[in-house]
């Protein structure tokens, strides 16, 4: 698939997420975003040839995990599942592994993981565009 050297990135600034990301050491650079705004209106971004960037400084840096939900959606690190309506809560990795953290772990079953079971989850948003979500699961 090797959707999983995707990225999108969450404009700390302007609160909207970026897409079609690239990383470097100190920055990151978009392409294709579709935005017909002026760049003045992007101060924190330099312009390039055919690009914008910003120091990582200014954005949280989401990797895929290059799978897909139900209806083919990729999934990417921070986004809100919802688990066949048993369970909701956040994909996140860590210890070398994409895992789904729920919101109630007495709704979780631990056979459940990204790997074999992303096919029956459904990315519902993310927490940086629908923070309500999560305020709702609380």
């Amino acid at each position: 698939m090797y959707d999983r050297y995707k990225f999108r990135a969450w404009d700390k600034i302007r609160k909207v997420m970026m897409l079609n990301v690239m990383l470097g050491d100190t920055f990151v650079w978009i392409y294709d975003q579709g935005h017909d705004e002026e760049f003045d209106k992007w101060p924190h971004w330099m312009p390039n040839e055919d690009s914008l960037s910003t120091n990582l400084k200014n954005v949280e840096i989401m990797q895929c995990a290059d799978r897909k939900d139900k209806k083919g959606k990729l999934i990417f690190e921070s986004d809100i599942f919802d688990f066949e309506g048993e369970c909701k809560g956040i994909i996140k990795w860590g210890d070398d592994r994409w895992y789904f953290e729920p919101f109630d772990w007495n709704d979780w079953c631990e056979d459940w993981n990204i790997t074999d079971d992303c096919c029956r989850c459904e990315i519902i948003g993310n927490i940086y565009n629908n923070p309500e979500l999560i305020k709702l699961e609380k």
